[in-house]
């Protein structure tokens, strides 16, 4: 257990830092570019532009397609980061109980 704990947080540190990629002027980046494509979550915050108002917006990248949310970018990766912990305690708890 302590070994899959310590691959997700090298992981995420890996994606939120060392290795991400610039996607075409993002706010916030947490991509990796593999191939031909970017994975992962891209957002871009509120603009106020003289006669525009430009929303929030964060991007989930699959390879060459994307799809744009209109939230926040720390609402998706919040949900996203909760749902991986409640995750990762199920399968903890699976496990304990086979053993």
């Amino acid at each position: 257990m302590k070994r899959f704990i310590v691959t997700l947080a090298l992981l995420g540190f890996c994606i939120g830092s060392g290795s991400a990629i610039r996607v075409a002027g993002a706010d916030h980046n947490w991509t990796i570019h593999v191939g031909d494509g970017y994975y992962g979550v891209s957002g871009y915050d509120a603009k106020s532009i003289p006669g525009l108002l430009v929303p929030n917006e964060t991007r989930l990248h699959f390879g060459k397609h994307s799809v744009s949310l209109f939230l926040p970018f720390y609402w998706v990766t919040g949900i996203g980061v909760g749902l991986l912990g409640a995750s990762m305690l199920a399968c903890a708890v699976v496990l304990k109980g086979r053993r």
